[in-house]
């Protein structure tokens, strides 16, 4: 069971490995050697994956998309898990199968309605449901010959930065000049977490693993972290449902999703289990 994990910066010595898995390639990178989209501060990250003897950074190649990962340490070697730096997005899901993740109804006034896309090639893929995802999970764990899965949320909090970070893609943000919550932006675009991820806080929930049985009755799953249609008032605490929400961290609030439905705001991470 994954434990509250501690960042504390070492890999492989040498450079990267590449392995081909016939349309799809994983290239595994050491700490001393990482690839120059890592951009990771922890130096914990780095020593605990040079004292396994594990790479610090990973890249999926599908088609014309890549999925790159990060090394997140546990306590012990074996809780230790990547996750994606960046949440699942249209493009990288349409090499498995096209997908409509549709618009945004957007209005300032409640009068001037527009329709937003959200259906760009770098934007986060949404309004898919978590058996789909689960099926894409599947595929690209047997095309990559790698253990591809969605987190739990204990996996996902695991990774939730502490940082202050102040600029992030969430309604009504005052600090935002990239995408004023008129929809999901492109992945990657706000500063990353200490740990080398991105939009932790803000663009779109993700969605889980975790089932919602033991709290509620709908036989979900959990749908966590702050969205583009979010106040900065649910990211500090503003909203949490107590049927629903499994740590009392200020920073994130979380709901049940059907897991046969999707949402307009919830898209999801994928994580890596060596």
């Amino acid at each position: 069971m994954l434990k509250e994990l501690t960042l504390t910066g070492l890999v492989l010595a040498g450079t990267s490995l590449l392995t081909s898995c016939g349309n799809s390639s994983v290239k595994n990178y050491s700490a001393d050697s990482p690839p120059a989209w890592f951009k990771g501060t922890s130096k914990e990250q780095v020593n605990y994956a040079k004292e396994r003897k594990q790479p610090i950074a990973k890249e999926i190649t599908l088609g014309k998309e890549t999925i790159k990962l990060v090394y997140i340490p546990g306590q012990k070697k074996e809780d230790s898990f990547y996750m994606a730096i960046h949440e699942l997005t249209n493009a990288q899901y349409g090499e498995y199968k096209q997908h409509n993740s549709g618009s945004y109804t957007y209005s300032e006034t409640g009068w001037d309605r527009k329709e937003i896309p959200l259906n760009q090639p770098n934007q986060p893929i949404v309004n898919i449901s978590f058996e789909e995802l689960q099926d894409f999970c599947k595929w690209l764990s047997k095309k990559s010959k790698q253990k591809i899965d969605l987190p739990t949320v204990e996996e996902w909090e695991a990774c939730h930065s502490r940082d202050k970070i102040e600029h992030y893609n969430i309604r009504n943000n005052r600090y935002d000049e990239i995408d004023p919550w008129k929809g999901t932006c492109d992945v990657g675009l706000y500063e990353p977490s200490k740990i080398g991820i991105y939009d932790m806080i803000g663009n779109a929930s993700e969605i889980t693993k975790t089932d919602t049985f033991q709290y509620d009755k709908l036989h979900g799953k959990v749908l966590i972290g702050i969205s583009y249609k979010n106040y900065k008032d649910y990211e500090r605490g503003g909203f949490r449902d107590p049927l629903t929400t499994t740590k009392s961290s200020p920073e994130t609030y979380s709901f049940s999703l059907d897991k046969n439905k999707g949402e307009e705001n919830a898209g999801c991470r994928l994580i890596l289990k060596p």
